[in-house]
């Protein structure tokens, strides 16, 4: 199954458990995605936007989709059919940078920036001083 990594998913254990698997179960997730980086601590590497595949052994990795009953509503007109791959999550209207929100890309950038001013200041009075 095909899933876009969201912000709330901090860990592989954690990924398990949220589509029914054991935590213990993480290294299937490593082994069903063999192009994340490998990492020796965490398994593997993944990002938030990432498409990533869910190993078929865990419980919730085949959507259970209800049969139409005799009652259903029809499907709105260019809706995906429950078959149809999922498409890439969209961007939210704020995101910038890497997904970050403009205030975080600000603070950053203002640290960064306040940073610069201090190792220059330092480098003036070290430069000024007498020997």
């Amino acid at each position: 199954m095909d899933y876009v990594i969201q912000k709330d998913d901090s860990s592989i254990s954690k990924l398990a458990v949220k589509f029914g698997a054991k935590a213990s179960q993480w290294p299937e997730f490593c082994a069903a995605n063999p192009k994340l980086v490998k990492h020796p601590t965490y398994g593997c590497v993944y990002y938030v936007g990432n498409h990533v595949n869910i190993p078929d052994t865990w419980p919730g990795a085949a959507p259970v989709i209800p049969a139409p009953g005799p009652n259903s509503p029809a499907p709105a007109p260019g809706a995906p059919s429950p078959a149809s791959p999922l498409a890439p999550a969209p961007a939210p209207a704020s995101a910038g940078f890497f997904g970050m929100d403009t205030k975080t890309i600000l603070i950053g950038a203002a640290v960064v920036a306040a940073g610069v001013v201090a190792v220059y200041a330092l480098k003036k009075k070290s430069q000024a001083a007498p020997a």
